[in-house]
């Protein structure tokens, strides 16, 4: 029997995980893992902070960032919080970007430097205040930075009613102009709770997911289920198949999150390595004949 699933049964599974890897980033030079408690502590020290502001706002967080660990944390803590999160593409351009903030009402915007300083003057004109969430927090004037992590983090935090608005997105507009529709807290539920009843992996496995967490299901299914059943998720650094294979060999991983045109370019990363070591093969074996 599956427990019901609740963002504030996640936090405390993932407290109680310690040290258990929750996401293995590979970056262009180097590799960041974080904890699961390391997670919780800074989804639950955002949501504190998030919470204790919301009289303040209207309750709505958009997240501008690239696929990484603080991006993760950023969700879960605004998901904890309460607040509606508003996941933009990171590659949405000055137009998309201002568009999502317009449509989402947005007054808090969880972003990085790079973003920051190409999109600042979109953000003074809709008042929208900012909070860098990279990984490098340095003090910058036109945003504040990540909350310091608070002592004896009980999550005491109310929960949202099952049918509160959660996520704020748009659909991938494959079939015409992308359209906005909301997820509820009820409906993330629903979907966490079937996919744990599959048991299609576990606590051991590794999870590749290179797909952009703005889209749903990447979020529910890559995310949000695979840090349910304690799977960790790796982050390779790239969608290009020399990332894809490097993440796979490096990272262990033993289950993919993804969709055709991935697996499609996994299978040409494998049948160029098949193709150029079976040229090398040849190579040797013509090049030792002719010593013959």
């Amino acid at each position: 029997m599956i427990a019901p699933w609740t963002m504030a049964g996640l936090l405390c599974d993932l407290t109680a995980r310690g040290a258990h890897p929750a996401v293995i980033l590979f970056g262009d030079d180097s590799v960041v893992t974080w904890s699961s408690k390391a997670l919780a502590d800074k989804a639950l020290s955002l949501a504190h902070e998030l919470h204790a502001k919301r009289g303040e706002k209207d309750g709505v967080v958009a997240l501008w960032a690239p696929n990484s660990p603080a991006w993760i944390a950023a969700a879960l803590g605004t998901l904890a919080s309460g607040s509606v999160l508003v996941p933009i593409d990171d590659l949405a351009d000055a137009e998309q970007f201002e568009a999502a903030l317009k449509s989402s009402g947005a007054q808090l915007i969880l972003t990085t430097a790079r973003h920051l300083d190409a999109s600042s003057a979109i953000l003074r004109t809709h008042n929208v205040a900012a909070l860098r969430v990279d990984e490098e927090m340095q003090t910058d004037e036109d945003a504040t930075l990540w909350p310091a992590q608070v002592d004896n983090q009980a999550i005491d935090l109310p929960a949202p009613a099952d049918d509160a608005p959660a996520i704020l997105s748009w659909t991938s507009g494959t079939t015409g102009s992308p359209k906005a529709f909301v997820m509820t807290h009820r409906n993330i539920a629903t979907n966490v709770e079937a996919l744990q009843q599959l048991a299609v992996a576990g606590p051991r496995d590794r999870a590749l997911l290179p797909l952009p967490l703005h889209h749903a299901y990447p979020f529910v299914v890559g995310m949000l289920t695979t840090l349910t059943i304690g799977t960790a998720i790796v982050l390779p650094a790239g969608t290009t198949g020399p990332a894809l294979m490097l993440a796979l060999r490096e990272g262990n991983v033993t289950v993919i999150v993804g969709v055709p045109r991935l697996y499609e370019a996994l299978l040409a990363a494998i049948d160029a390595h098949l193709a150029i070591s079976a040229m090398i093969a040849k190579s040797s074996a013509l090049s030792s004949a002719g010593r013959r």
